[in-house]
């Protein structure tokens, strides 16, 4: 466990008041922040690639909970964000190789405040 506090000397209030937990790869598994009291929650696969991350909170009444799950292809490469959509790549031939070439399915971004 870290805590990371960022507050300036000149000013009295703390703006950033950070709580980390870390797996025994030394991935980041959680990340609490006690000023908004937001947590947010990474899961990893056994290559250490991030599979779920899901943030969990409220900040004057709006809630920020979500989830985003990460897919990949043999090579590494994201084939699909669940917030997103599905990426697809060029690898023949191309100088960018980890780079999408398209990404369908793209998804809207829908806020309920109420």
């Amino acid at each position: 466990m870290c805590n990371l506090l960022n507050n300036p000397s000149n000013q009295p209030d703390e703006i950033r008041n950070l709580e980390y937990e870390y797996d025994l790869m030394d991935n980041v598994t959680q990340r609490q922040n006690h000023i908004s009291g937001l947590s947010e929650r990474f899961t990893y696969d056994a290559l250490d690639r991030l599979t779920q991350s899901s943030t969990t909170g409220k900040i004057d009444d709006v809630d920020y909970s979500y989830a985003v799950d990460y897919k990949y292809d043999i090579n590494g490469n994201i084939t699909n964000k669940s917030d997103v959509g599905d990426y697809s790549y060029n690898n023949v031939n191309s100088t960018h190789p980890h780079t999408p070439n398209s990404i369908t399915g793209l998804k809207t971004n829908t806020s309920n405040q109420d």
